[in-house]
């Protein structure tokens, strides 16, 4: 029995993941999600067995222990395989960004994140399994910066950096460690946006956000990509001897990968105004840029 912690199940990404793991009968699955009550007859009603649901922010301490406290007493104190889903995303002008908007944004895609992974490893290092695995759920802007999302950038930027250092620092004890970096995919991920909140009282980055809004709009309601995507080559990963430490899905996350990496910087930086300048960028005067 593959023993598995998933967090950030309540919708998308994570929602996807659970319920294609419990396809597999092999596979113990402890969901986890903030507010767990009101979704768990979603996955009660899947009639499985090898399932538990468990309500956890990252971000709290003793909702944390509570989970960890569940591993200790109920899987011997081995876990398999850690999935780090939970995340929020973050848009705005980062000068009408407020300190505490900052420092609560940072808090649960990077500082808890990391946590997570520093309070479940011991379980994983005792576990007896023949892939022990920590998979991260990122984004191409964990990569490229966009404008309107420095902070939601700086956040995953901070994931991918301590997440690359650990597949180093934990492959001796034959554990792997990736990042999974999703392109745009359907999920309720727009909808759940939170924004900056200071007053743009010179209206500078009024066009700005209103372009980015129609774009994300665009996306909503255009062609839909499959979640499963992104849940199959966690299944894959799962299954591999070995993990790479990123794995890129989506078009539009490969296409960015292979410009920055084939591409001169200053030319890929080139190539990224320009795109930046057609489509967030228009309306405005941009001669500085």
């Amino acid at each position: 029995m593959i023993k598995i912690l998933v967090t950030g199940c309540s919708s998308g990404f994570g929602e996807d993941i659970a319920k294609r793991l419990l396809e597999d009968k092999n596979n113990f699955v402890i969901i986890t999600m903030r507010n767990a009550e009101s979704r768990d007859h979603a996955f009660k009603a899947l009639n499985h067995d090898n399932l538990k649901v468990l309500s956890l922010d990252i971000t709290k301490k003793q909702e944390r222990d509570n989970v960890a406290q569940y591993v200790r007493d109920e899987l011997n104190g081995e876990l398999d395989i850690l999935i780090n889903n939970a995340g929020l995303g973050f848009y705005g002008a980062f000068e009408l960004t407020s300190e505490q908007e900052l420092r609560d944004h940072l808090e649960v895609n990077f500082f808890a994140t990391a946590i997570m992974i520093q309070k479940f490893l011991p379980f994983i290092r005792k576990s007896s399994a023949k892939h022990k695995k920590i998979i991260n759920i990122s984004s191409m802007l964990g990569q490229v910066g966009m404008p309107l999302s420095a902070t939601y950038s700086a956040s995953k930027h901070a994931l991918e950096g301590l997440v690359e250092g650990l597949h180093y620092e934990l492959a001796p004890l034959g554990i792997d460690v990736t990042t999974i970096c999703p392109g745009r995919h359907r999920t309720n991920f727009m909808s759940n946006i939170s924004w900056a909140s200071l007053e743009d009282k010179d209206n500078v980055y009024k066009v700005q956000e209103e372009n980015l809004k129609n774009l994300m709009s665009k996306f909503t309601n255009g062609k839909e990509i499959p979640l499963s995507n992104v849940s199959k080559k966690i299944i894959t990963i799962m299954k591999s001897k070995k993990s790479p430490s990123r794995v890129y899905v989506g078009s539009d996350a490969i296409s960015f990968y292979l410009l920055r990496k084939l591409l001169p910087f200053n030319l890929f930086m080139g190539t990224i105004k320009n795109l930046y300048k057609r489509i967030i960028l228009k309306r405005m005067s941009y001669e500085n840029i």
